[in-house]
């Protein structure tokens, strides 16, 4: 039981250790049955990343930008528009002191909700 305490103990001191990452991938897929116009993600409204015409059963990549001078903490959002409106808005993760904690977003739309994996 010690010894599982102390691995436990080491692991999330080498992670609380560990810099936030920059601007983290982002993997979208469509598994609606809809085509989505753009979907635009952000910490900043200032800083936005757009992706462009996701059709049924398809997949983008990208990154989420941070703003170097913006030191804040917060969550990503997320907007899809599908015919010109706004389909929905999603806030997901965290960041902190600018920086992100995940390397990776997974988000898969579906019908109903949308599906988020991180790591």
């Amino acid at each position: 039981m010690k010894k599982n305490l102390l691995i436990i103990t080491i692991v999330f001191f080498i992670k609380s250790c560990i810099s936030p990452s920059d601007e983290p991938i982002l993997i979208i897929k469509n598994k609606s049955e809809i085509t989505i116009d753009s979907i635009v993600t952000y910490t900043s409204i200032n800083l936005l990343t757009t992706f462009y015409s996701l059709s049924p059963n398809e997949k983008i990549e990208g990154k989420i930008l941070f703003d170097k001078r913006n030191k804040d903490d917060g969550c990503y959002n997320m907007i899809i528009y599908s015919k010109g409106s706004i389909l929905k808005k999603k806030c997901f993760g965290y960041y902190t002191n600018g920086g992100s904690l995940h390397r990776r977003f997974t988000i898969t739309i579906q019908k109903d909700t949308i599906k988020i994996n991180s790591i």
